[in-house]
């Protein structure tokens, strides 16, 4: 009896192990308190590439979502995005390109992101 629930207990933990190594592999296994998303008025390659090129620097901040079409990044922060942190980060956008038009979104998923952006090139939307 000790012998099968030992191989159970291992199994389940095995198993869990390997769901959270996968998740984490797909990006989707950050905290919400530490990711924000930038929804971008007319969201360019090249402003793309500015982002991406400005939060590719270690740093606080990383990109963990882009989708171009439905103008939509998602950043995360090393810690819980404050008030201050959410400060910094719009600052930065704003001075890499101060034609940028875009606004903090919080608590939205990359599972919404991915559904938004879907949803625009499916021409759903």
């Amino acid at each position: 009896m000790k012998l099968s629930i030992r191989r159970f207990s291992f199994a389940w933990l095995l198993t869990l192990f390997i769901y959270n190594v996968s998740m984490a592999q797909l990006g989707k296994n950050s905290n919400p308190e530490k990711v924000v998303a930038v929804k971008l008025a007319a969201y360019t390659v090249e402003q793309n590439k500015q982002l991406n090129q400005e939060f590719s620097k270690p740093g606080e901040y990383k990109i963990i979502y882009t989708c171009i079409p439905a103008g939509i990044v998602l950043i995360e922060s090393e810690n819980i995005m404050s008030l201050p942190a959410k400060t910094l980060l719009t600052q930065r956008i704003q001075a890499l390109n101060a034609d940028m038009h875009f606004e903090i979104l919080e608590g939205y998923t990359q599972s919404q992101a991915e559904e938004a952006c879907s949803g625009i090139r499916g021409g759903r939307q």
